[in-house]
């Protein structure tokens, strides 16, 4: 997977980008595009938030895959598990992945 963070410049392809917030209620929300360039396989980590964004508990997010034209989309998981890993649980990424959801953090390391 590669992805790009707000604001990126150079070879971040359009519409590309990951946003993970935090509110002063701990109230964590992500928002990211991935550009998928390997043959990551089911269960694979996509990335790690940083400390204080993982979830006080597991929790599922919608993943929305896209095809290599991006006109059909099928709907996946993915999972945000307490140690701020965020794992690929299903679905079916031939170019591209949007995954959003929110959920209370544990705010440690803040």
């Amino acid at each position: 997977w590669s992805f790009y963070f707000a604001g990126a410049v150079g070879n971040a392809p359009a519409g590309a980008g990951a946003y993970f917030t935090r509110d002063s209620a701990n109230q964590t929300e992500i928002n990211l595009s991935l550009i998928n360039t390997s043959s990551p396989a089911v269960g694979s980590t996509i990335f790690t938030l940083p400390p204080g964004y993982q979830p006080e508990n597991p929790k599922m997010l919608t993943a929305v895959s896209w095809n290599v034209g991006q006109t059909v989309a099928t709907i996946g998981q993915a999972a945000v598990f307490t140690n701020g890993n965020v794992v690929w649980y299903s679905g079916s990424p031939a170019t591209r992945l949007d995954i959003y959801g929110s959920y209370q953090a544990n705010g440690l390391g803040q």
